[in-house]
């Protein structure tokens, strides 16, 4: 294996944008204007920075309300202090505005104590998760820097963070133009209005499939990558489904980056009861055990 030198980042990495896109993707949204040239509710604008040798940024898109599922991810998986002896590590959790000023004020407060809130200037749906995941990498290319590894996931997943300190990202460091991500080569575009990703017949007018994109749930890069998708993300017209958004037309734009599939024997899944005894949510588990 070949270590490519980050003095050629620049060639590597080069945007170059797909033709015809604006046609393919056919919305009247055709800017990231929200996230783009949006201001931050909240932020730290030292989280990183207060860090010396910052070995790897977690980002975590989350939910207004899920305040337990960031408080559990903090103790457990998240927390640095267990990988001391590999690296160091910041996690941020992405959020959007919710219109309750309780929830809103809970927010705050978390802010306050933790630090680690990132809240953007747009509507918090699941239709606006293009922009939380591009907001995600617009702070990390403006306020973070100083990481040398990038991962995004959900705060719904677990990831085994030993194995990315000991194994992923040395493995990385020798494939340097890799991102590490479950890859979907034929997704069916589903036309059918019942759907929950229902997309309507006017977008991706002709096409079957999706182009090949990454499950979001569990993404790694090296930072050095990260301006330059949000480049690619700043200049392309926008797509509500972030998976196939993010990690299949955004990260397409970067012609000269590879991936190293994650097969879905390394994902796992377990049920949990939610606070209320009556409702089963359920909790992706990366175990990041096998390729």
């Amino acid at each position: 294996m070949t270590r490519i030198s980050p003095l050629k980042s620049k060639d590597i990495l080069k945007v170059k944008m797909e033709p015809d896109l604006m046609k393919l993707i056919n919305t009247s949204n055709s800017k990231f204007t929200l996230t783009v040239n949006g201001s931050y509710l909240l932020e730290n604008k030292n989280h990183c920075s207060s860090v010396s040798n910052l070995t790897i940024l977690v980002i975590v898109l989350s939910a207004p309300n899920n305040f337990q599922r960031r408080i559990t991810i903090r103790k457990t998986w998240a927390n640095g202090s267990l990988y001391s002896s590999y690296g160091t590590m910041k996690v941020i959790f992405l959020l959007g505005i919710i219109d309750d000023s309780k929830v809103q004020g809970n927010i705050e407060k978390e802010f306050k104590l933790y630090g680690d809130i990132v809240q953007g200037s747009f509507i918090d749906s699941y239709h606006n998760l293009s922009h939380k995941s591009v907001m995600g990498y617009k702070w990390a290319t403006k306020r973070c820097r100083n990481a040398k590894y990038v991962i995004k996931t959900d705060d719904d997943i677990v990831i085994n963070m030993f194995r990315v300190f000991k194994s992923d990202i040395r493995v990385m460091a020798l494939n340097w133009n890799h991102v590490h991500c479950l890859r979907h080569t034929r997704a069916i575009i589903l036309r059918g209005k019942c759907s929950k990703w229902y997309v309507e017949s006017n977008q991706f007018k002709g096409r079957t499939f999706y182009p090949p994109y990454c499950n979001g749930q569990y993404v790694l890069m090296l930072n050095v990558r990260v301006p330059y998708l949000y480049e690619s993300a700043s200049q392309t017209p926008l797509f509500w489904i972030d998976d196939v958004f993010i990690y299949g037309i955004v990260i397409g734009n970067i012609p000269t980056l590879k991936f190293r599939h994650i097969t879905w024997r390394a994902i796992g899944t377990y049920r949990r009861k939610s606070q209320s005894e009556t409702e089963k949510k359920q909790i992706t588990v990366i175990y990041i055990s096998s390729y």
